[in-house]
């Protein structure tokens, strides 16, 4: 991670993030954009390692490791949420909640306490890891993933 794609360009990394706003759906598995053939697809690996995927459909089916570690190899300590709104199969969840607002802080734009958003818990590999089946307040600073593209 971190260093130059085949071309010698800086690679692009893309959020694991999913949002619902009524009109349309954006899907966290949408945006990876995974190589077409299988054979072809890298792993995922945290920069330090371990390997918590070996390619983009074992990304979807259940994580090898938690992604309990940030950009820089360090260990996710303290609050291990993650904004996520994606399902452990990279689909936006679609939910809303009880005033009938999506639960992805408004397409990821509202950071009050007006608006909630799923979340994750990085320091879980099976499906917790990105849906924890509860929500936050949007006011919350919260984790990300971020993957590389490829």
């Amino acid at each position: 991670l971190g260093g130059l794609t085949q071309e010698g360009e800086p690679p692009t990394f893309h959020a694991w993030l999913s949002d619902n706003n009524n009109t349309e759906i954006s899907s966290a598995v949408d945006r990876l954009q995974p190589n077409a053939s299988p054979e072809l697809q890298a792993g995922y690996m945290l920069p330090s390692g371990p390997m918590i995927a070996t390619n983009f459909m074992a990304l979807t089916q259940g994580l090898m490791a938690a992604i309990n570690k940030d950009e820089q190899g360090a260990v996710v300590d303290g609050q291990p949420y993650v904004w996520s709104n994606t399902s452990d199969q990279g689909e936006a969840l679609g939910l809303v909640d009880g005033m009938g607002k999506p639960t992805s802080c408004e397409s990821w734009h509202a950071a009050s306490l007006e608006h909630v958003g799923e979340f994750g818990f990085a320091t879980q590999a099976p499906m917790v890891w990105t849906e924890s089946g509860a929500a936050q307040f949007c006011s919350k600073a919260l984790r990300l993933y971020c993957f590389q593209e490829g």
